[in-house]
């Protein structure tokens, strides 16, 4: 089988929970100094290379083992070692091959991607081993995310199940090996298998898999860490009662070692459970993992570790790309979590990581290693087992890496630049996002061959029986750049309210070369697939909220204006919005207003015909406003004479004020200023919510 290489370079996003998966918090708001400026950042230049370097091995990896029904694992003795799928490693490889998909978008990867998928289909019934959670969540786990084939779910459903029957109340734990001389062994590696209960549960797999997968983590946090927060590999417990019996090792190199891997699984793992259950204790037990592994005086120059932090022949013992990959791919998604110096430092060290991954000296010739990424990886230094090899886990977080890193310095660079990405002075090329983080992607538009997709996010305890409000929000950029991950931040922070949240796309110029009219287009249709599938979203058509900030403030206001739009066929949504919110937006097209007949082509009779103040009709939907006088990108003026205008016609229209600050008032561009309108944004925004009556009952909208 031949595989063609990636054709672009690059995609935005990539899987921290595979049903909903990608990079969570706020590292896109933080200045990172930590960071250099786009223009100067060697990694992020890197990246698109390394995603082609990555297609061309694995296209030859595939093709070396074209008859072989097993899945390829490592390079032993000049031959790639392949592996039946109960294997623990199997699901890396069809995982590594859904992250090329989303790369390339060709169907040459979808097909290879479907063909590993496929061999892991009995898993699904398999008790037998802890590992259900990486075999199943890797491979159908992506799969899903990225196609939403139904067949995918209840595979991993059935899966969830399987490893449910692992977990014994008696001891609170899911036992992770029957093999060995342990009574109940607990490896800390089994963290990384909750994620598939957690996200099982919350697409209504059976009952108690959540209950399971917490009572996992919370005796796993209490017992299976050191005071400096370094982590045992194996705890065996009594089958009776639960006590603690010993505390070991199987692959590290001594019982009271910090064996590296483990400690790249305790971070992962307890990153992730922030995640996805939002609990203060697991965030802390990150961060205290990651600053073990910051500050240890015995990791190296380079950032990748020894194979053990305690391996007796340091600095002779062998590195371990493998945790390397692992601990930045981890590390990036918390540096989104945490605020300030540590969220810094947590994404540089995931940088020099990354660097150090894609140089030479762990990085492969083309045609070498078997055709796997990266060299200089352990498996099992005791058992003298895949000593200084390549290893399949090893590439398929590297990837995840890769795209995570440039997933976060994306965003951040844009925020930056004051909500501006003509500004922001960032050479990588746009790309659209198939999911993100804490969402379901619908395609809910097909123009020619590109689909528009939105992004879903249900709140906790959402049921199709619900008839919530929901609020859509959308991105800005002139019309010309951005993408749903600059607006998804709205959409998860009403989810958290018990609204549903919904982050739509829209054909920019950049990724789509569409018009303005197209963007007001797609809004437009992305409120009434909303309206249509209402009943299967769980909301209440008649109470759907429009946001946008910019000229996503534009399209927003459009979806509230009865009648055609300005592009061809372009019929409004029925029943309208029942409010907007609109943030520093783009109202006025005119030559008064943001760009002018120029933004049109010159054409004054576009600019006209897409001007929001001269096309609104005398009712209008409540709306709020936030604009900064100090903005020279879109005049604080129309916002006035847009309040204004609406309120002389009877409508509610209230403009809130931020003196001095200037376009995406409410960024880190601002510093304490930005953080502290942000504050207030949200609070002005959940109060007119809340006096409109658009909240879910016993889920009222707190400030931010």
């Amino acid at each position: 089988m031949r595989i063609c290489p990636v054709l672009v370079l690059a995609s935005v996003l990539t899987a921290a929970s595979f049903f909903a998966p990608g990079l969570q918090g706020r590292a896109a708001a933080q200045t990172n100094p930590a960071v250099p400026e786009p223009g100067q950042d060697e990694l992020l230049r890197s990246i698109p290379a390394s995603l082609a370097f990555a297609a061309e091995q694995y296209s030859r990896l595939l093709a070396s083992v074209t008859n072989d029904p097993k899945i390829p694992r490592t390079f032993v003795g000049g031959k790639v070692k392949t592996v039946e799928p109960r294997d623990w490693t199997s699901g890396f490889v069809p995982g590594s091959l859904w992250y090329l998909y989303e790369v390339a978008r060709d169907s040459s990867w979808l097909s290879a991607a479907t063909n590993y998928t496929a061999r892991l289909a009995g898993i699904q019934n398999y008790r037998g081993s802890h590992d259900v959670g990486f075999l199943l969540g890797c491979s159908y786990g992506n799969g899903y995310r990225l196609t939403r084939n139904p067949a995918y779910l209840d595979v991993l459903l059935q899966g969830a199940k399987s490893l449910a029957t692992r977990y014994h109340p008696e001891v609170g734990l899911i036992r992770s090996w029957d093999h060995g001389p342990w009574s109940y062994p607990v490896i800390v590696d089994n963290l990384m298998n909750l994620e598939l209960l957690l996200a099982a549960a919350r697409q209504g797999g059976q009952g108690g898999l959540r209950d399971i997968a917490i009572a996992h983590a919370d005796k796993t946090r209490q017992n299976h860490f050191r005071p400096d927060y370094s982590s045992f590999h194996v705890v065996d417990y009594s089958p009776a009662n639960g006590a603690v019996l010993a505390r070991k090792t199987h692959q590290g190199a001594a019982d009271d070692s910090a064996w590296a891997r483990g400690q790249a699984w305790g971070l992962y793992g307890f990153t992730m459970l922030f995640r996805e259950t939002r609990n203060p204790l697991y965030l802390a037990q990150a961060t205290n993992i990651a600053n073990f592994i910051l500050r240890h005086p015995r990791l190296p120059a380079d950032k990748v570790p020894y194979w053990d932090f305690d391996a007796p022949d340091i600095p002779a013992a062998p590195r371990d790309a493998s945790a390397a990959a692992i601990i930045s791919s981890a590390l990036i998604e918390l540096s989104g979590m945490v605020d300030g110096a540590p969220g810094r430092g947590y994404l540089a060290l995931a940088r020099q990581q990354l660097l150090s991954l894609s140089s030479p000296a762990y990085r492969a010739g083309a045609g070498q290693n078997g055709n796997f990424i990266l060299m200089h990886c352990v498996g099992n230094f005791p058992a003298r087992s895949e000593v200084d090899v390549p290893l399949n886990y090893a590439d398929y977080y590297y990837l995840e890496a890769l795209l995570r890193y440039r997933a976060a310095t994306n965003v951040m660079n844009l925020t930056q630049a004051g909500g501006n990405p003509e500004r922001s002075g960032n050479p990588a090329p746009e790309v659209t996002p198939l999911s993100l983080p804490g969402s379901e992607p619908f395609v809910f538009r097909k123009v020619g061959q590109t689909e528009l997709r939105l992004h879903v996010v249900k709140p906790d305890g959402w049921s199709h029986a619900d008839r919530r409000p929901c609020l859509v929000s959308f991105f800005g950029g002139g019309w010309s750049s951005g993408s749903p991950e600059r607006s998804i931040a709205w959409a998860r922070w009403v989810a958290g309210k018990g609204l549903v949240g919904v982050a739509p796309d829209y054909r920019t110029r950049n990724r789509f070369g569409g018009s303005p009219e197209d963007c007001v287009s797609d809004a437009r249709s992305a409120v009434r697939w909303l309206v249509d599938h209402a009943g299967e979203l769980g909301i209440d058509p008649g109470k759907i909220i429009s946001l946008g900030s910019s000229a996503g403030g534009h399209v927003a206001a459009w979806t509230a204006i009865p009648g055609a739009g300005p592009a061809p066929d372009d019929p409004a949504p029925s029943p309208l919005p029942a409010a907007l919110i609109l943030l520093n937006p783009v109202t006025d097209t005119t030559a008064s207003g943001y760009g002018g007949p120029k933004r049109f082509g010159k054409d004054v009779a576009r600019a006209l015909a897409c001007s929001v103040p001269d096309r609104m009709p005398a009712r209008m939907p409540p709306a709020i406003v936030f604009h900064a006088t100090g903005d020279t990108t879109v005049p604080y003026s129309n916002s006035v004479a847009f309040r204004d205008k609406l309120v002389r016609t009877g409508n509610r229209c209230e403009l809130f004020t931020f003196e001095g600050l200037g376009h995406s008032y409410n960024s880190s561009k601002y510093g304490k200023a930005g953080k502290a309108a942000d504050v207030k944004t949200h609070e002005d925004v959940a109060s007119f919510l809340a006096s409109l009556g658009l909240v879910y009952p016993g889920t009222p909208l707190p400030p931010k």
